[in-house]
């Protein structure tokens, strides 16, 4: 992993769902929305509270639980600024490189099923069986029988695909291919199946 990043951190405008939750007088509150822009640095949303400046946590499914400084701007809504040290703040610009990447993919590149379902993943040379879900030409996501075989950052294969996993969640990673793939690789599903 390069630890040698631009410490102007990448932003990205993408609506996730989030939660702001946070402590007021020993009650517990919270509040529902979803984000406007993220970045290792700060994460705008659209939820709305007037909570001047608190120490919260911010649950992004997608991305994970983050504990930070909430700040409410004159418009009401909140901005986050996660608490991360610097190994976090590279696995989460991986997530944000990865979400924006997918979404790129959406528009330019081909999703589709793989040619084969079932394969075998090599991860720090231990070898185990893995369901193929989906697959882009720059991205795959593979189910796992135990989420501890699988960490993010780590380098796998995947039958004929190479990457780096960028993403773990329940029982699935996802996979940033170190190459984009040609569509010879896939049996295409009809257009109305594209993501």
């Amino acid at each position: 992993m390069d630890h040698h990043r631009d410490p102007m951190p990448m932003v990205v405008a993408i609506t996730l769902d989030a939660r702001l939750m946070w402590n007021s007088d020993n009650v517990a509150l919270k509040r529902a929305g979803s984000t406007t822009t993220i970045s290792t640095r700060k994460m705008n949303t659209n939820i709305i509270s007037k909570i001047g400046r608190i120490t919260a946590r911010l649950a992004i499914p997608r991305l994970g639980i983050f504990d930070g400084i909430a700040t409410s701007a004159s418009s009401g809504r909140i901005h986050f600024e996660p608490s991360l040290d610097e190994m976090d703040r590279l696995r989460l610009e991986d997530q944000i490189s990865f979400i924006s990447r997918s979404e790129e993919d959406r528009r330019n590149h081909i999703r589709a099923a793989p040619i084969h379902r079932r394969g075998t993943a090599v991860l720090n040379g231990r070898t185990f069986e893995v369901s193929i879900v989906d697959v882009s030409q720059s991205g795959l996501l593979i189910s796992v029988p135990n989420r501890e075989d699988i960490s993010i950052g780590s380098k796998i294969e995947v039958g004929p695909w190479k990457g780096r996993v960028i993403r773990v969640q329940h029982r699935t990673a996802a996979i940033r291919l170190d190459e984009i793939q040609g569509r010879d690789v896939f049996i295409g599903f009809p257009p109305a199946y594209r993501r």
